[in-house]
């Protein structure tokens, strides 16, 4: 509970202190901290991982960045 109260007030500053792409960069980051604190890796963690990458993929090549 102090965990995720700590994780709103720091979103709020992010927001209101950086850019968009800065404090939604947690969306991104979230899912990779929790697998590496222990959460137990399930088909739809390998699922849920290759449609995040596959959106960066998309992303950056629509930019022209690829």
């Amino acid at each position: 509970m102090i965990g995720s109260k700590a994780a709103y007030v720091a979103y709020n500053f992010l927001i209101r202190n950086t850019s968009t792409i800065v404090a939604t960069s947690c969306l991104y980051v979230n899912p990779v901290v929790a697998v590496l604190l222990g959460e137990i890796v399930t088909q739809w963690t390998i699922i849920a991982t290759a449609v995040i990458l596959l959106s960066f993929w998309f992303d950056y090549r629509r930019r022209g960045l690829v």
